[in-house]
């Protein structure tokens, strides 16, 4: 099986999400990457990350990162938005 980078980042938090998110929806999207560059003794900024999918599902999982983005943000509890 072949698979298609979809996404790269430094923000582990991101790519955790999009991952998931990928993941909820039916795709087996994969995080590749170091999630904890600080244990290494390395700037988060300087280590890359990457989701890859199967090859098939790269159209679905750039829909899916596509919409992600631009979903309206949800309020904060409380503040009556």
């Amino acid at each position: 099986m072949s698979f298609a980078v979809v996404y790269k980042t430094h923000d582990p938090i991101a790519a955790e999400m999009i991952g998931d998110v990928l993941s909820q929806n039916g795709v087996a999207a994969r995080v590749f990457g170091p999630r904890h560059a600080a244990l290494m003794g390395v700037a988060q900024s300087i280590m890359e990350l990457r989701i890859e999918v199967p090859f098939e599902q790269t159209k679905t999982a750039c829909e899916l990162i596509d919409a992600f983005f631009a979903a309206a943000p949800v309020a904060a509890h409380g503040t009556g938005a």
